[in-house]
């Protein structure tokens, strides 16, 4: 139990600070019915925190953003994308490609015909065609996905991911894999090593120690 605990409230943070970083960055940069960054914090979280802790990440940035006066489109544009890039990314087995696919039809094809009634028929506005907003969403979303994509390579290449697994030993990165990545339960895993839900347990709790002393040690070098 104490793992699941410490996995929630990781990704809950993560959440956070994705939701944050979307308010943020969409706030500062942003064209009309464009948010590039939106779409960059959706790949990220597709990654780090899965299918619908980046929904939520996507929800709570396009809520701020409306309470800031922009429209529904805050929303509709955003978390169609973020939802559909963790899937596709978790279902091809974390490929990174399938997260940018995912981001740039959920967001280019099925946000901007979402978003065409709504405008229409809520918003009252004057709009000919379903299509009208898929020659805007979609370059935003790939804009957004591929920057992801540049940041997740020049993280991988700079050695820091890594350096951490290096801290780890064979057992801790196998267990590291199957629960953060595979999306394991504890007891599967328990199950396919021969050990206790409480050993696995207990290793989730030492490794996310492991890492944290280290990634505290990269902050103060």
């Amino acid at each position: 139990m104490g793992g699941n605990k410490d996995n929630h409230v990781l990704k809950m943070v993560l959440t956070a600070i994705f939701a944050g970083m979307g308010f943020a960055l969409s706030s500062v940069v942003w064209f009309p019915n464009m948010a590039p960054f939106q779409h960059f914090i959706n790949v990220l979280a597709a990654v780090f925190v899965g299918p619908y802790w980046g929904f939520l990440a996507a929800l709570i940035t396009g809520i701020l953003r409306m309470m800031t006066g922009r429209t529904a489109l805050a929303v509709i544009g955003a978390v169609i994308g973020a939802f559909l890039s963790g899937f596709l990314y978790r279902k091809s087995g974390n490929k990174l490609y399938m997260a940018v696919i995912g981001e740039i039809f959920g967001t280019g094809i099925l946000s901007a015909f979402a978003a065409y009634p709504v405008m229409k028929y809520i918003y009252g506005m004057d709009l000919q065609t379903p299509w009208v907003y898929v020659p805007a969403f979609v370059p935003s979303s790939a804009m957004g996905a591929f920057l992801a994509v540049l940041v997740i390579t020049l993280l991988k290449r700079s050695g820091m991911f890594a350096r951490m697994m290096e801290k780890l030993n064979e057992r801790q990165r196998d267990i590291v894999y199957l629960f953060y990545f595979e999306q394991w339960r504890q007891q599967d895993i328990a199950d396919h090593f021969g050990v206790s839900q409480q050993s696995v347990s207990d290793m989730i709790r030492r490794v996310l120690k492991i890492l944290s002393e280290y990634v505290h040690q990269e902050r103060n070098n």
